[in-house]
Formats: structure tokens, C-alpha cells, sequence
């Protein structure tokens, strides 16, 4: 197709394609960008387009198409936008979220054995060092130092699980 063909095409049916664009669309600058689209479609695939034998038919077809598909575009556009808009309004306060997970491990701590419930609570809540755990409770540093171990790796197991599933 030379540029002579090209521009005969474009002159003759270039308002054509844009009044059904703007009848799909309902929107006179999507249309013309629809128009300027398919006519710029059709001088990238000029010799394909010689196959064809109508090729009003052609852009007609697939100004539908691209126009459908910016349809298409748009309503995903607008459900994502809503579907965001949903989520702002369900926000968790990060004070609240904070409490929530403070409860949670609370939850877990008072399953523990009771040594391990009891060490916990000592090193972690009261901050006290290995020393002082041991004149409190008169438990071997060695098992203090186990007992915490199992007990952070149980609330941490727990606290894995009841974020994952939701239990």
C-alpha cells in the first residue's frame, strides 16, 4: 500500500471509524484516540492488510475489537479501584494489630509447661538476666537456657500457625 492509497483510505472512511468508536465508547477523545490508533495499526500492517478484500470491513472489525477492549480495560480499571477504595476502609490500627498479637502470644504462654511458662515470663516480660532467674527459681542455668529455648520455639511454632490459619 503506498502512502497515496494510504491517505485515499484514511480521508474516506477516518470519520467513519470514529463515530462507531464514539457510539461504542461514549466518549468523543477515547474515540478519536481509537481512530488515530487503528488508522496508525493499519499503516504499521500495510501489506497485510492487502489481503484483504474489503478493508473498510477490516477497520470497521477491529476498531470493535480495540474498542472493546478498552471497555473491558476500563471496567477492570473501575472494580480495582472500588476493591482498593474497600480495603483503605478496612485498615487495621497498627495499635490494635499490636494488642492483637500481644494477646495471642499471652494466649500461648499460659499453654506452656509451667517451667517454661515460669521462664519465659521471668527473662522475657520481667527482663531478668540468667543470674537472677536462677536465685528465683533455683533451676540450673543450663536448663533455664533449654527451657527458654523450647519455650520461644513453641510460641514461635503457635504464633506461626495461628497466623497462617487463622485458629
Amino acid at each position: 500500500m503506498e502512502q497515496k492509497e494510504f491517505y485515499t483510505i484514511f480521508t474516506s472512511l477516518k470519520d467513519k471509524v470514529f463515530r462507531y468508536a464514539r457510539a461504542i465508547l461514549s466518549d468523543v477523545e477515547e474515540a478519536e484516540d481509537v481512530t488515530q490508533d487503528i488508522f496508525e495499526r493499519l499503516l504499521l500492517n500495510k501489506n497485510s492488510v492487502l489481503e484483504f478484500n474489503n478493508v473498510e470491513s477490516y477497520l470497521i472489525r477491529s476498531t470493535k475489537n480495540l474498542c472493546l477492549d478498552r471497555v473491558k480495560h476500563r471496567n477492570v480499571v473501575l472494580k480495582n479501584s472500588e476493591n482498593i477504595k474497600n480495603l483503605s476502609n478496612h485498615v487495621v490500627e497498627p495499635e490494635l494489630e499490636q494488642k492483637e498479637m500481644a494477646g495471642m502470644i499471652r494466649t500461648i504462654i499460659d499453654r506452656l509447661p509451667k517451667k517454661q511458662k515460669m521462664i519465659i515470663h521471668l527473662r522475657d516480660v520481667e527482663s531478668y538476666n540468667f543470674d537472677e532467674i536462677f536465685d528465683a527459681t533455683g533451676i540450673d542455668p543450663n536448663a533455664i537456657r533449654v527451657n527458654l529455648s523450647r519455650a520461644r520455639k513453641t510460641v514461635k511454632e503457635e504464633l506461626i500457625k495461628t497466623m497462617n490459619y487463622g485458629l
